[in-house]
């Protein structure tokens, strides 16, 4: 190599020609020697011009060495997550949690059966336990324990449903029970028969020997359901 001229010092040469030789590596091998056969440094402004000549030529095939030492940098920086790392919403790890404790029933009790009424709570509940067991069928019955109260939608949709996701629907009436004498109608303008799906419910269980009763609820609708979290105990009376 000759004397760098009094226009351009070494280190500035020599930075510049690693720049040009990188992107005539890239872009043309045949090439990449044409700095190195010169027997002097060429002036400042020819080099500039060759390395912008060469840059220009290599932004087809995304070897600009700006954007490359960008992408580098960025890379480095950034943080390394394991390949085997699961990150789950909270609304997943929910359903996650649901589909595992549908599963542990199902494993663990002999008789189980899923509370099922057609309101918002159960249908999602059953939605859940239709994915838990899929592509086979759900493992155990649905239970409705009917006041004889609701809206004629509210049953057809549950029959459609319950024929969509293919179960097997059970159905006792809170009417039944008033007839036998094991429940008592309320009267007034406010009177319902909510409470009286306990005695209906109870007598169920104990007719058709269930083990588990499987109920979906929201925990923060009621002050009773927040302190509990997977298990609700009950005595023979249905008390807590």
């Amino acid at each position: 190599m000759g004397s760098p001229s009094s226009a351009l010092t070494r280190p500035g040469w020599c930075r510049i020609k690693i720049v040009a030789d990188e992107v005539n590596v890239r872009m043309n091998p045949s090439r990449q020697t044409q700095l190195m056969e010169a027997e002097s440094p060429a002036p400042a402004s020819a080099l500039f011009a060759r390395a912008e000549r060469d840059l220009n030529q290599g932004r087809d095939e995304k070897t600009r060495i700006g954007i490359s030492a960008k992408s580098a940098s960025s890379a480095d920086k950034a943080p390394k997550v394991p390949m085997n790392t699961c990150r789950l919403t909270h609304l997943k790890e929910l359903e996650a949690e649901s589909i595992y404790v549908l599963r542990e029933v199902a494993a663990q009790f002999e008789r189980p059966a899923l509370l099922f009424s057609g309101g918002k709570d159960s249908i999602v509940l059953s939605h859940l336990a239709r994915k838990a067991f899929w592509p086979a069928r759900i493992p155990f019955p649905l239970l409705h324990i009917d006041t004889g109260h609701n809206f004629e939608e509210t049953i057809a949709y549950r029959d459609s449903w319950v024929e969509k996701i293919e179960a097997r629907l059970l159905v006792r009436y809170v009417q039944d029970s008033i007839d036998k004498g094991r429940a008592v109608e309320e009267k007034g303008v406010n009177a319902s028969r909510n409470v009286l799906q306990t005695v209906t419910l109870l007598d169920a269980i104990e007719e058709l020997k269930f083990d588990a009763a499987i109920g979906g609820g929201r925990r923060d609708e009621e002050k009773a359901r927040a302190k509990e979290r997977f298990f609700s105990h009950r005595d023979e009376f249905g008390q807590w």
